[in-house]
């Protein structure tokens, strides 16, 4: 997998899972739709979905993610949601596409 594909698939892992709770299917189906959108081969499996969530929260320190929520949370401030986790994350989702 192209590692723009791995980058914006871990992007939008980080939009979704920073607005509600979701399980694994439900991503995986956001990202199936996703990819025709930004014409990437965003599938994952749930071993890599796994690996993502893994690179996220090493990536990003203070956040971590809750299986049983189903939901990244910052543990700086855990009655925060996690939606301001980083700038620059937020402006490349918002972005225009090219």
């Amino acid at each position: 997998m192209a590692k723009k594909d791995t980058t914006k698939r871990q992007m939008l892992i980080i939009r979704y899972l920073r607005t509600r709770p979701r399980t694994f299917k439900e991503i995986q189906f956001k990202l199936q739709d996703d990819s025709a959108i930004y014409a990437l081969d965003l599938n994952v499996s749930l071993r890599t979905f796994q690996r993502d969530i893994k690179d996220i929260t090493e990536l990003y320190s203070e956040l971590s993610y809750n299986e049983l929520k189903g939901v990244l949370e910052n543990w700086l401030n855990p009655s925060a949601p996690a939606n301001g986790t980083d700038n620059a994350v937020n402006e490349a989702l918002e972005a225009p596409k090219a």
